[in-house]
């Protein structure tokens, strides 16, 4: 089956400036995406935390005490069926990584993952979760474990058709499937 995906990863550079970085076209013969669908079997707790009744379709999240204070305001909507997603995603990302499960953390990238390491002009990928293990120290550093571990699920900015950014990692991902988030893009500074 074959995954479509969309994505512009920009850098703020200043208040009022994005500058694109690295554009990535839809796969020809892809078929479009049934909605946004949020698994049964992820964190019952995060989705009555975070998610909105379905009579509200679009909730403006509040940003305040997040990591990343330079969101976009075109970000800040998102369904109820995103915020409850995308909370589920993030819980069970930061418990493998506080757990440091190495092999399940390599379960949430979509391959090949495009990573942007510390120092360097252009995209290293990284091809497959046997590679993403093999090089966990450098794609997630103890500091960039850090700030994962502190961020919260209001802390997810929906940039556009684009995908989600995750706070001041820079770290993007998509739904790829029924529940299924993927982390497609990762910066590390």
């Amino acid at each position: 089956m074959k995954r479509c995906a969309l994505a512009v990863i920009s850098r703020k550079m200043k208040s009022y400036l994005w500058i694109p970085v690295f554009v990535m076209v839809p796969v020809i013969g892809c078929k479009a995406r049934p909605g946004k669908v949020t698994s049964s079997v992820h964190s019952q707790a995060a989705r009555k935390t975070t998610a909105l009744p379905s009579s509200q379709p679009k909730k403006v999240v509040d940003y305040k005490g997040c990591l990343a204070d330079d969101r976009s305001d075109s970000s800040s909507e998102m369904s109820s069926d995103e915020i409850a997603g995308t909370a589920d995603f993030l819980s069970d990302l930061q418990a493998a990584v506080r757990e440091d499960r190495r092999a399940k953390v390599a379960t949430f990238m979509h391959y090949p993952l495009r990573t942007w390491p510390e120092g360097t002009k252009r995209p290293k990928y990284v091809n497959s979760s046997h590679d993403f293990v093999a090089n966990y120290d450098r794609l997630l550093p103890p500091a960039t474990r850090e700030i994962l571990l502190k961020q919260r699920p209001e802390c997810i900015g929906r940039m556009g058709d684009h995908g989600y950014e995750l706070g001041d990692i820079t770290m993007w991902f998509d739904l790829y499937g029924p529940g299924e988030y993927n982390i497609f893009a990762l910066y590390t500074h």
